[in-house]
This record gives C-alpha cells, sequence and structure tokens, in this order.
C-alpha cells in the first residue's frame, strides 16, 4: 500500500473533519468513526477547533513531505523485512499532546496494519526520519509477536516503545530521541519501578491500569512506562549488544531477567 496521497484528502476536504474520516473509514473495519477518531486525536491528529486552514495549506504545499516518507518506508521495509502497510500523513494538532516527540511538535501513532504521522508544515527530513523509525519498529515487531494486541502486558507495550527509541538512537542519533528518554534521572527510575511496575507487569492493555501506568496518571509521573522502557532496553543493551532486527524478535521476559539479575 505503501504513503497515502493524504495531501490530496486534504486539498479536497480543507477543515472538513467529516470527509477525512469518511475515508479512514475502511482502514478501520467494524469501528465507529467517532471513536477511532478520538485515539487518533488523543496521540495529536489535528481536527475540530485545534488547526486552521493555514496550517492545512502549509502542510499540503510540502509535497516533498509524502515523498521523503516513500523513501523512509521502502529503505526500512527491506532492511527490516517489514510490511507494506498504508502510511497517513496529517497536520498536527497545535494544542500540547502528551505524546509530541519534543518542541519540533511532531507525533504519530502505530498499528499492526497501518501508520498514522501527524506532523507540523515545518518538519524537517530528519525529524521526519526519526518519527517514522519509531513508528514503524513499532509496526514491524508487531508483525512478529504472536496474540492479539490488546492481550499486550505492560512489560511488553514498554519494552516496544524502549526498543523504538533505542532504534532512533542507533539510527538517526542521540539528539532526535525524545524527550521522554532522559526525562527521569535513574535514582527515579529505580524509586518507580519498585514501587509501581515491578508488581504490575501482567496487566493487559485493555485494562485501564495498563494506560495510566504507561502514560502517567495520579501517582504515576507523565510517561513514567515509556522512561521506564528505555531505561530497561538501555540496561540490556550494555550487557548484550543486540541489533536493530534481533530488536524486532527479542522476547520481554529477557528485559526484565536483566533488570533482576
Amino acid at each position: 500500500m505503501g504513503v497515502i496521497n493524504t495531501n490530496e484528502w486534504l486539498e479536497d476536504s480543507g477543515d472538513d473533519l467529516s470527509k477525512i474520516l469518511t475515508k479512514l473509514q475502511g482502514y478501520f473495519p467494524g469501528v465507529e468513526s467517532e471513536r477511532f477518531y478520538r485515539e487518533l486525536a488523543y496521540f495529536g491528529m489535528v481536527g475540530r477547533n485545534n488547526g486552521t486552514k493555514w496550517d492545512l495549506a502549509k502542510l499540503i504545499e510540502r509535497k516533498e513531505i509524502w515523498e521523503w516518507t516513500r523513501e523512509l518506508m521502502n529503505t526500512y521495509k527491506e532492511e527490516w523485512d517489514g510490511p507494506d502497510i498504508p502510511v497517513f500523513i496529517f497536520p498536527i494538532a497545535r494544542s500540547n499532546s502528551l505524546f509530541k516527540r519534543d518542541a519540533l511538535r511532531k507525533s504519530g501513532v502505530a498499528y499492526k496494519d497501518k501508520l498514522f504521522l501527524f506532523l507540523p508544515s515545518d518538519v524537517g527530513k530528519k525529524e521526519l526520519r526519526a518519527l517514522f523509525v519509531h513508528e514503524y519498529h513499532h509496526v514491524c515487531r508487531m508483525n512478529r509477536t504472536e496474540g492479539e494486541i490488546q492481550e499486550n502486558s505492560l512489560l511488553e507495550s514498554m519494552v516496544m516503545e524502549g526498543l523504538a527509541e533505542y532504534t532512533v538512537l542507533t539510527e538517526c542519533g542521540k539528539e532526535f530521541i525524545a524527550e521522554w528518554c532522559q526525562k527521569y534521572p535513574e535514582k527515579k527510575l529505580e524509586f518507580l519501578w519498585e514501587e509501581f511496575f515491578r508488581n504490575n507487569l501482567d496487566v493487559k492493555k485493555k485494562e485501564k491500569t495498563h494506560n495510566q501506568l504507561l502514560f502517567g496518571g495520579g501517582r504515576i509521573p507523565a510517561l513514567a512506562g515509556y522512561s521506564i522502557g528505555f531505561w530497561l532496553v538501555q540496561n540490556y543493551y550494555l550487557k548484550r549488544k543486540f541489533d536493530v532486527k534481533n530488536s524486532l524478535k527479542i522476547k520481554k521476559i529477557l528485559f526484565l531477567n536483566n533488570i533482576e539479575s
């Protein structure tokens, strides 16, 4: 499938969200448009009252963004033996998002069979590459993981985030990793691990506690689960180096065994 010409969708639809959702409906079989939109908006998709026609026009003008993404898709699909999935590019919401990678305001969300990138009109080629590497790594690992995604444990979710961002580190360099990788000092991570995470690693993605721990909420700091995931992967890599293709299939239990040894 490859990169979808969402620039043409945006030209045709302007800021009429309903037209965009109608075009996306076929990629979410059996799911109401309002439901999948809420999830996409949660991760940064522009929508009602948080974008402007100017934002749309500026992004549409930059046709090279779609070309860059096609190049990235072709490169990493071949290097990682990844699946051929549809990739959708949309403007990112102006409002602050928990999931924006950094001050450059870009975000994304990956599914087993599709990928969304939410971008500002001024995104650069290197920043786009870092985001694509992270999200497409998710897609590849999900396609190598047995079972339904909703049955994923908290441990698998944290490991997935850590591995994806460690791949950004190796592919793009330290200056392109997300802020949450270095958000908390190691002492803080060790405390959070013992206090909140260690005894909740089997919590399933479909359970409310999973997202509270992964994303933060209540007594859990913002994106603590992401930060701990990177910490787990980094500690494992220091003892047992691995390449990107291996990172797509390393079993989650190995990261736990490493930190507990």
